[in-house]
């Protein structure tokens, strides 16, 4: 009786699902995450539950938007018969950043992987340069979620995380339990 879906009946179901994180779950978080923003960038200063609250609410709000939206294209995809990779693997379970990097966005960190990374030899060199590849690719990635210094930052504090990760830190994080490996995780990002 339990009989495997139809790939337009697959389509279908991951099409819905794709708009109810857009639509229910990540649209509502964003007048709030707005506000708490808009406060911020006027000058008033908020209090640490708030800057929690805004922390945590754009980082779900950023994750059902994109990944709602990425639903709806397999869904689509699949209904008219046309199976395209999954771009999102519970990327918040991740216990490390760089855990966290090959769950989030798949796509795009795959071809970062395949085309900048590689190329620049990857993880094949010495130690110093498999950091300098990771940077590398990190302000590139930055620069791809836009042309202000703040992006490239963004990517670089994200690159040098991933080489601490490398020079031992990783090493460190797997003798803790699970939840505080988790924690870690979150909080840096």
């Amino acid at each position: 009786w339990l009989r495997r879906p139809l790939p337009w009946e697959l389509g279908l179901a991951l099409l819905a699902l794709g708009l109810v994180k857009k639509v229910l779950l990540a649209d509502p978080l964003a007048p709030g995450v707005d506000a708490l923003f808009a406060r911020a960038a006027e000058g008033e200063r908020l209090h640490a539950p708030e800057v929690l609250l805004a922390g945590l609410a754009y980082g779900l709000q950023l994750y059902f938007d994109f990944s709602g939206y990425s639903d709806m294209a397999i869904g689509i995809g699949e209904f008219f018969g046309i199976t395209l990779p999954e771009n999102f693997e519970y990327p918040y379970l991740a216990c490390s950043v760089g855990e966290y990097w090959r769950r989030w966005h798949i796509s795009l960190s795959s071809w970062f992987r395949d085309y900048v990374y590689i190329p620049l030899g990857g993880s094949r060199c010495h130690l110093r340069r498999t950091c300098l590849n990771l940077l590398i690719v990190f302000a590139l990635t930055g620069l791809w979620h836009g042309a202000a210094w703040q992006d490239v930052v963004f990517g670089l504090l994200h690159g040098m995380i991933l080489c601490m990760e490398r020079l031992g830190l990783r090493r460190a994080l797997e003798q803790l339990p699970r939840l505080f490996r988790h924690l870690y995780t979150v909080v840096l990002l």
